[in-house]
């Protein structure tokens, strides 16, 4: 692709051009492909995903530039401090305060098994964006 807005279009066609066709992919990948993506749900929300892609892109360092994309940095290292806003579960995490909404309370320690109690008591309630 050009530019990392094409990503997200450059795999679908990929996906669904050419990996059922391509004769180097072996016999067997290839069918599980295809059982795969005939199981796949159709209609999947593309925005989400091509903001997937282009967050991932630009998370790895990946910038558009007259002549395509290019690296402004090594790929290999882990992003700036001022990158780590594109990672939308770490946004989640910084953002909200789950100590504010446990999943269970004293209340309902008669009604539930211990052990159930004590796992409920460790996990932390979250939110689901788009992207999951």
């Amino acid at each position: 692709p050009f530019s990392i807005g094409r990503i997200y279009q450059s795999v679908a066609d990929i996906q669904r051009f050419h990996l059922g066709e391509c004769r180097m992919m072996p016999p067997a990948a290839r069918s599980k492909f295809l059982q795969l993506q005939s199981e796949s749900a159709k209609g999947s929300r593309g925005l989400a995903t091509r903001t997937y892609w282009i967050d991932a892109a630009k998370k790895i360092g990946l910038k558009d530039g007259t002549s395509g994309m290019y690296f402004v940095r090594d790929p290999a290292l882990p992003p700036p401090v001022e990158d780590k806003s594109l990672d939308v579960l770490a946004q989640v995490q910084t953002n909200f305060n789950a100590a504010k909404y446990p999943l269970v309370g004293p209340e309902d320690k008669p009604t539930i098994a211990d052990f159930l109690y004590r796992v409920m008591e460790q996990l932390q309630p979250c939110r689901f964006t788009d992207a999951d």
